[in-house]
């Protein structure tokens, strides 16, 4: 229960910080088979918990990246997009994204990993929160 209330409460941290308390939030994924089917029911808690609604679109994986930097410039991307944290960097670049630093504190923080944490920062400013980890190599 403690690690799906984390979830939660990570998924609200970025989605608040991302339009700083709004009230609809459009989220792109590519999340398919039963983590779709967690994820889903993760954000209609989130709803439930916060009044606020979340339009969450499905996209294939292999077109998530390119599909956020063509959109995104123009305006008519996602508040919130899932993807790998080595798209961090070039999104910084691109100034597709901006810090969540004012948005997470300290504590928030305590509730990961501290090395996934710092695999979503870029020049030291945080620009996501873990949404998971892999291990791809043993």
């Amino acid at each position: 229960m403690k690690k799906r209330l984390v979830l939660v409460v990570s998924i609200m941290l970025v989605m608040l910080s991302a339009q700083v308390m709004a009230k609809n939030v459009k989220l792109w994924y590519a999340w398919t088979g039963q983590e779709k089917e967690a994820m889903l029911g993760l954000i209609a808690e989130y709803e439930q918990l916060s009044g606020n609604t979340v339009s969450a679109e499905p996209t294939t994986f292999d077109g998530l990246q390119g599909k956020y930097q063509i959109m995104a410039p123009q305006g008519q991307g996602p508040d919130v997009v899932i993807g790998p944290a080595d798209w961090i960097g070039p999104f910084v670049v691109q100034n597709l994204l901006h810090p969540i630093d004012g948005y997470v504190n300290e504590d928030d923080k305590k509730d990961f990993i501290p090395t996934t944490i710092e695999a979503c920062k870029y020049n030291n400013k945080l620009y996501g929160l873990p949404e998971s980890f892999k291990c791809v190599a043993l």
